[in-house]
């Protein structure tokens, strides 16, 4: 993608709005975001932007970005930072209150005198909402990618191995199918540990008669996918299938409200409303969704207390689940773009098992 030029043009003028000259750019997301770099460093946004690294990253950066002075930093990315600044002499350096450090604030108020430092809040995550085509190709292709190692392995998956195993197994798959890496650690969490909808690997056998969760994600240049299924090691019980039911139901009712202009939190309630006249509104913990792009959890989310009203070219999930402690839980993900006609959805393996 050659996208990098045009994006730091929108991110100057969001920063004309604060009456700013310059942002330091100190998330890595949006450092990738900006320039394509995808190593270590700092960003000046300026009319002239400067990109600092070090001596391990100095030919990446060449390689990797244009447009933007590179400078690779002997005595650390922030001393650079600051002689940098101290150049350009901007009135007002806006900064990312999210990711710089307080120690790092303090460092630049006091090389700065006469530089006001203004706080800035998701000034760069706000134009990574809309992605575009290039962008979402890449996403659809780490779709596709944890679409087919799903397809392949859940039809084999059978009572013996561990959590961790399986894990294993899913990690070594996604970079054979041709990730660059994961998005995420997997999560694959069999019987009773599936009611944790975060739960992480352990060395628990999986055994006839469990539900499993298996959550996913590949990275394809630098963007992710992500997937959950539930399935049943063996025949399902009654009550397994009321509820997998039930949650199908509530992703239904999710994908189908997710259009352009919707207000997140009324396609949570769309979704949550069903498992709550289902009787499982209680069980169900978590937002309904989240954005995905250069992070697995980004904006927009899809959440009751999400202001955020959805426009096309939002790429996200649609994951509602029902956890019961002791018993166990059932989520099941995919992964949408939403376009003038609604939701696109990016991930298909398995659907409808039960």
């Amino acid at each position: 993608m050659r996208e990098y030029a045009p994006r730091r043009d929108r991110a100057l003028q969001s920063l004309a709005e604060l009456a700013s000259e310059a942002l330091a750019v100190s998330s890595p997301p949006n450092l990738r975001y900006l320039t394509g770099f995808t190593g270590e460093g700092l960003l000046l946004l300026s009319k002239t932007p400067v990109l600092i690294t070090d001596r391990r990253y100095e030919t990446e950066a060449q390689e990797e970005t244009s447009g933007c002075e590179v400078v690779a930093a002997d005595r650390g990315h922030l001393a650079s930072l600051v002689e940098a600044l101290r150049t350009q002499a901007p009135r007002r350096l806006a900064f990312e209150s999210e990711s710089l450090t307080y120690a790092q604030y303090l460092t630049l108020r006091d090389a700065l005198p006469e530089t006001e430092l203004v706080s800035t809040t998701k000034l760069v995550e706000n134009l990574r909402l809309r992605k575009t085509a290039p962008e979402v190709e890449l996403i659809a292709r780490a779709a596709a990618i944890v679409d087919g190692v799903l397809d392949a392995m859940l039809p084999a998956l059978a009572p013996g191995p561990t959590e961790r195993q399986v894990g294993f197994e899913l990690n070594r798959a996604l970079i054979e199918a041709g990730a660059e890496d994961l998005s995420f650690t997997p999560i694959v969490a069999g019987g009773p540990r599936s009611a944790l909808p975060h739960a992480t690997l352990s060395d628990r056998v999986l055994h006839s008669g469990d539900m499993v969760v298996l959550d996913l994600g590949a990275l394809v240049e630098g963007y992710c996918s992500d997937i959950t299924r539930t399935v049943m090691l063996g025949d399902p019980s009654p009550e397994f299938v009321e509820r997998y039911r039930a949650v199908q139901a509530a992703q239904r009712a999710g994908i189908a409200a997710a259009q352009p202009g919707r207000p997140v939190a009324e396609v949570d309630q769309a979704a949550r409303q069903v498992l709550i006249d289902a009787g499982f509104g209680e069980q169900f913990s978590h937002s309904l969704g989240h954005g995905v792009g250069l992070e697995v959890h980004e904006a927009p989310t899809l959440s009751a207390r999400g202001d955020y009203a959805l426009e096309v070219g939002n790429v996200f999930t649609v994951e509602p689940g029902v956890y019961f402690p002791g018993w166990g839980g059932i989520r099941l993900e995919d992964l949408f773009v939403l376009e003038e006609t609604g939701p696109h959805r990016l991930t298909n393996a398995c659907q409808a098992r039960y």
